[in-house]
């Protein structure tokens, strides 16, 4: 006997399936919501409300069924958009669960306003809200996800949102990323329900100041196209320490060190000594679905790395002003680390770095003193962590009457190791 997953739009007809389903059900699983409609439809079954047990849902339906139950698990829309019927797939297997779904809440937005979603992206904002969006929380915000499409301008974006993560929050957001001249927000609140609301192409000051009703899907269209790169920025493109310019990892350097850490698209990555912020940011668009958490000693290039993560809309980028190793902690175990520099601690930093680097991991230092190079190759062969070395010494050229020369930049050495997989 299997469980049936059926999906309900509140205002909207049951379809013929549904009906069968819940008058034959002896047990109806859903949110407090539902329970009408299980005294309605299902009257020969008890209901019981999940919310403050979702997560054990699969478990509960097996012993359910076990006992001889018929179990419908009740939900809104498509079970299977952001909807319990994964997680009972996953447990009881694809050819072991009903899926009745019914219109989902992004069809019926889309429809109510007038906007076509065949090459949307959708994500959802649902989670623990604490705190409004910021960099300092951006790796695990709910809203990470939403403001990553935008700063890699997408368009359309559909967010399902949640009090604390909707389309006020989402527009605040924008503004901190420096997006909010690149999108509109149209929001499509309460459908099907009493109150329902619409509002289109509003600019996002006008949603930052409004109270919009939940439940809502928020949507955000472009304005504009994104012109950024993925990475390899000019050294110009970012602010750094004035007057003794130069705390940045020069873009030859950049894009060698970047090749090394072999990011994926959910990689979750340390920058430690970040200086300006330049390589941790532009791994960052290159981990969409990843996180990038920056390390710096001095509070001055802390400032400026927040300035270059505005500039270059680093949603899913956080800063600590520590002294690494110290506040490792507090970041998630690794699957690349960047070390730009070490502040004399250079031994123990590599130790504490490699232990935590999860197994399959890089590790890429760059260094311009032999000295350093020496520890590092010391370090790292204590470890038992197979290394190599790759020196940089690039040129530029410059101008020199109505004539062009090169000019030698300072030799960089690159010391890269890669952590057995498990």
């Amino acid at each position: 006997m299997n469980p049936t997953v059926i999906g309900w739009l509140p205002g909207e007809p049951l379809l013929p399936a549904v009906t069968d389903a819940l008058a034959q059900a002896t047990l109806v699983f859903g949110a407090k919501g539902f329970a009408s409609l299980a005294e309605r439809f299902a009257p020969n079954a008890r209901f019981e409300p999940f919310e403050a047990w979702l997560a054990q849902l699969p478990e509960r339906c097996a012993r359910a069924i076990a006992q001889g139950e018929r179990v419908v698990v009740a939900t809104t829309g498509d079970p299977l958009f952001h909807g319990s019927a994964a997680a009972l797939l996953a447990h009881f297997g694809p050819n072991a669960v009903t899926v009745l779904p019914e219109r989902s809440s992004v069809q019926l937005a889309c429809a109510r306003l007038g906007i076509p979603w065949h090459n949307a992206t959708l994500v959802s904002a649902h989670g623990k809200v604490r705190e409004p969006w910021s960099w300092a929380n951006a790796p695990h915000h709910p809203l990470r996800p939403v403001l990553v499409a935008a700063a890699h301008h997408r368009s359309p974006i559909i967010a399902l949102t949640a009090p604390g993560a909707g389309a006020t929050e989402i527009a605040r957001a924008l503004a901190e990323l420096a997006l909010d001249d690149r999108y509109r927000i149209s929001v499509a609140a309460r459908i099907g329900l009493d109150g329902e609301a619409l509002w289109r192409d509003l600019e996002p000051s006008q949603a930052a100041a409004t109270a919009f009703p939940h439940p809502h899907i928020t949507i955000l269209t472009s304005t504009t196209p994104g012109t950024e790169a993925a990475f390899g920025w000019s050294d110009d493109a970012y602010a750094q320490r004035q007057p003794e310019k130069g705390l940045i990892t020069k873009r030859e350097v950049r894009a060698v060190a970047l090749a090394l850490l072999a990011l994926t698209p959910r990689d979750t990555v340390w920058d430690i000594g970040a200086g300006s912020g330049s390589v941790g940011l532009e791994a960052a668009r290159l981990t969409p679905d990843g996180a990038v958490w920056a390390f710096e000693k001095n509070a001055d290039d802390v400032a400026i790395a927040l300035t270059n993560a505005r500039r270059f809309h680093a949603a899913n980028w956080t800063i600590r002003h520590t002294k690494a190793p110290a506040g490792l902690d507090e970041a998630p175990d690794p699957n690349a680390v960047f070390i730009g520099g070490s502040g004399g601690e250079l031994s123990e930093l590599l130790t504490v770095c490699w232990q935590r680097l999860a197994p399959g991991g890089r590790l890429v230092a760059t260094f311009v003193t032999l000295e350093n190079l020496a520890t590092a190759t010391a370090a790292l062969t204590a470890l038992n962590a197979p290394w190599h070395a790759t020196q940089l010494w690039a040129a530029r050229t410059k101008p020199i009457l109505a004539m062009h020369r090169f000019a030698a930049e300072n030799p960089v050495w690159l010391v890269a190791a890669t952590k057995e997989p498990s």
